[in-house]
């Protein structure tokens, strides 16, 4: 599930049905909505780009139904996969970094004291059967 539970209604009914499908594993991508790009940008009255009132009438797959962050996503999905059999055997951040060597040696080290729920715009699970 690469970036979708986020579209859906209900975000852990897909989740599910992967966990009930699947005879080994189970990935999940998401993105980070409350890293530090997120934050200081609602600061400055800007809100994450697939929320608020600028996706009024968009079709409801191409916003997003939650507001997604790291900690409250891997409590809601390791508790479903321990439910069905699974554990949570992998966790993966991502951040986007800038094409210049100059600008990723100024990402790299402003980043870097940063804990991975502020710092990465996105993050992956991977859930295994024993």
């Amino acid at each position: 599930a690469y970036d979708v539970l986020e579209h859906t209604d209900d975000f852990t009914s897909l989740f599910e049905l992967a966990l009930e499908k699947s005879r080994k594993y189970v990935f999940v991508a998401l993105p980070n909505e409350q890293n530090i790009r997120v934050i200081l940008g609602m600061l400055r009255g800007e809100l994450p780009g697939a929320h608020g009132v600028a996706m009024v009438k968009m079709k409801k797959g191409h916003r997003h139904q939650w507001l997604i962050g790291l900690r409250e996503s891997r409590q809601v999905l390791t508790e479903l996969a321990v439910q069905h059999g699974f554990g949570l055997v992998s966790e993966v951040h991502y951040d986007h970094v800038p094409k210049s060597a100059a600008s990723r040696l100024v990402h790299a080290t402003l980043m870097a004291a940063l804990p991975p729920h502020l710092r990465s715009v996105g993050f992956a699970f991977l859930f295994a059967k024993p």
